[in-house]
């Protein structure tokens, strides 16, 4: 379980350092890339820690499962990048 919790942190630090990468940018298409690899990372951070929860309840794992309740993901709304 504890590799799981890994690699959400993982996704959410990724999703941070893109983050900071966009609002550096200075071309456009550049920052709506970062921007959308951000969200991505923040709603597969978002995923995991949700399955982990239903995983955990399902098993039986209350301790883990009240400790995840706890570990809100940042949410970032920020649209994907346009098509052309």
């Amino acid at each position: 379980m504890m590799d799981f919790k890994r690699q959400i942190e993982k996704l959410e630090a990724e999703a941070a350092e893109c983050e900071l990468i966009a609002r550096l940018a200075v071309d456009k298409p550049k920052r709506e890339a970062f921007e959308w690899l951000a969200s991505r990372y923040r709603a597969l951070a978002h995923d995991m820690t949700q399955e982990l929860r239903k995983f955990s309840k399902e098993r039986g794992h209350a301790a883990l499962a009240e400790e995840l309740h706890g570990h809100e993901i940042m949410s970032l709304d920020v649209p994907g990048p346009r098509r052309r």
